[in-house]
């Protein structure tokens, strides 16, 4: 466990974040935006349609449209690619005139029908943002098909998509739905058969997830999102989809309507890992003898390694906005840890309740649709010697000398699954907390820069 080291107050931090900005609309709890008593845009993560635009950039066979201001495509364009992209997108070139103008839909049709003859996909998405949502862009007029091209619309304005990861669930929910109505509309059979899992996660998660699920005959014919389209032409055939992150629900809802089961929760951490092969069991309708085999067998590959690498009594705050924060903290708590605090910006769902229910009895405290000032309010409830967050909460716990790190930088870019989702967090953790006296340091030699009372400085141009 690091040494107690004194650490800087928090107050004077919030105080100077309170006397710059605010990123709230209203107080918590107010019947404001999605009319259910929280705010429906959440500011503190980036603008939603990026989810959609990182999930289809990424599919070979499609091509993302993205219709809204120029400064929108800009900035999705700039940070798509930042990330990784190689994929161009395509975009009408509109003024803001033209955007609001009653012909801007016969617009849209015709840079599709440009791209039906100049790339020939089999799948173009079109991603509609907060202006054309508000002036009248009917997706609805668009035909299903051009060609072999199915046209796939995806509504991801600011103000209906509160959060990025949720827009990842609008672009599969829809490719999802659109290849289950080809699958009736040709009169073919759905065959029922195998997993379909579906999150973001680290690449081979999917591997060693697929050799576990076989020692149980199953087979792993899917890992969403993916950049094989024949991945998503795979999906609506499995019997059972994993829900390795929460935030799907419409993506669960389309499989639903398609005749596939929904599997929650992850196979994270000893308890997480036997109760997720026990409920895959009882949906697959297998011998209960043979999934308690399996099941006790890699909790116990887990325990294992849980044994090995170890986080005794290190106190950790936990903080991101996709809801895998869940996942991630019940291992932390398997490995010892002293998970004080939880909280993400995705909304509880039946795909949290088993997590939360697991946390909440260690008396861990879980926070859904979280705000930043909410994060500020829990970092000084309690000392931690370890922050993960976002990327904001991170720098103010840095400034008051805590080792802290983004969430998804570090913990989504490593495995989390089963045995092999042990030691890559834990040892991150360990590295993290060796540098505690550097985070220190730091604090210590900026801790005479007047922060909240500098002056103004001019700069001539």
């Amino acid at each position: 466990m690091p040494s107690e080291l004194e650490t800087k107050p928090i107050a004077p931090v919030i105080n100077e974040l309170r006397a710059g900005r605010t990123i709230n609309v209203a107080p918590k709890g107010a019947t404001v935006g999605n009319g259910k008593g929280d705010c429906s845009m959440h500011s503190a993560t980036m603008c939603p349609a990026f989810g959609s635009l990182r999930v289809t950039m990424r599919i070979e066979g499609m091509v993302p449209v993205l219709v809204g201001a120029v400064g929108c495509l800009y900035g999705l364009d700039f940070v798509s690619h930042f990330y990784g992209s190689s994929k161009p997108i395509v975009s009408p070139s509109l003024t803001a005139r033209e955007l609001v103008q009653s012909d801007l839909t016969d617009k849209v049709m015709d840079i599709i029908k440009d791209v039906v003859t100049h790339e020939d996909p089999q799948m173009i998405a079109v991603m509609s943002l907060c202006t054309p949502e508000t002036s009248g862009l009917h997706l609805e007029l668009l035909p299903k098909k051009i060609g072999r091209t199915d046209i796939i619309p995806m509504r991801v304005p600011a103000y209906g998509v509160p959060t990025h990861p949720e827009a990842k669930d609008v672009a599969i929910s829809q490719i999802i739905k659109r290849l289950g109505e080809n699958i009736k509309e040709a009169g073919q059979p759905f065959e029922r058969e195998g997993l379909c899992a579906i999150g973001e996660v680290f690449p081979t998660d999917p591997i060693t997830l697929g050799m576990a699920v076989s020692r149980l005959g199953i087979n792993l014919r899917a890992a969403l999102p993916h950049k094989e389209i024949s991945a998503f032409y795979q999906a609506p055939h499995a019997k059972v989809a994993a829900m390795i992150h929460p935030f799907y629900d419409r993506t669960v809802k389309e499989m639903k309507n398609l005749g596939v089961q929904p599997l929650y929760s992850a196979p994270v951490g000893a308890e997480g890992t036997y109760s997720w092969f026990k409920n895959l069991g009882t949906l697959m309708g297998l011998p209960p003898s043979e999934v308690e085999d399996v099941a006790q067998d890699e909790a116990n590959l887990v325990a294992d390694e849980l044994d090995k690498h170890r986080l005794d009594g290190v106190r950790m705050m936990i903080a991101g906005y996709e809801g895998s924060e869940l996942l991630f903290a019940r291992l932390m708590v398997e490995a010892g840890a002293k998970v004080g605090y939880v909280s993400t910006s995705v909304k509880g769902s039946a795909g949290t309740k088993d997590d939360v229910a697991w946390l909440e009895d260690k008396g861990i405290k879980v926070l859904f649709r979280k705000r930043h000032e909410d994060d500020l309010a829990a970092l000084a409830e309690q000392p931690y010697d370890l922050v993960i967050g976002s990327s904001n909460l991170e720098a103010v716990a840095k400034k008051m000398g805590v080792p802290s790190v983004y969430y998804t930088n570090i913990v989504s870019s490593r495995p989390i699954l089963l045995a092999g989702g042990v030691r890559p967090l834990v040892d991150q953790m360990k590295l993290l907390l060796s540098q505690t006296q550097t985070y220190r340091t730091m604090r210590d030699f900026f801790a005479d820069v007047d922060t909240l009372h500098r002056e103004a400085v001019q700069v001539g141009v």
